[in-house]
């Protein structure tokens, strides 16, 4: 099931009530996006619903969906992280002034590439201009 943070918010609030009326054992999977998860709240859904394995992944609209997702494989579970990148995804960290590539645990702009990266705003070259570069 693929959700947005309020969507889990209302889940754990209200789990007593929706337990009673839906039947949630096939659920496998929850994966939400849109704005970050708590671990808190990670915690929480994950104690109601022992069963299922909570991720979260980091997307954006001109990259046509995801960019990385969290995968309990690979790391231990709620670590805040939005995991690996997706395939075919190339990423950076850029200085926000120079454009030019960090170390890692440094503050910075994310800069991906890849085949599902937009070329541009359509009809909006100023846009693209600033967006993206070379």
């Amino acid at each position: 099931m693929f959700v947005v943070p309020p969507v889990m918010v209302s889940l754990a609030k209200q789990w007593q009530m929706m337990n009673n009326k839906y039947d949630l054992s096939s659920l496998k999977q929850i994966i939400s996006s849109a704005a970050p998860l708590s671990r808190d709240l990670i915690e929480i859904c994950a104690h109601i619903l022992p069963h299922v394995q909570i991720f979260q992944a980091y997307g954006m609209t001109e990259a046509c969906g995801n960019i990385s997702m969290e995968n309990p494989k690979e790391g231990p579970p709620f670590s805040g992280s939005t995991g690996t990148l997706m395939p075919l995804i190339q990423s950076k960290l850029g200085s926000v002034t120079t454009m030019k590539p960090l170390p890692p645990n440094q503050m910075g702009e994310i800069c991906i590439r890849g085949p599902t990266i937009t070329l541009g705003y359509f009809n909006n070259p100023k846009a693209t201009n600033v967006g993206i570069d070379e």
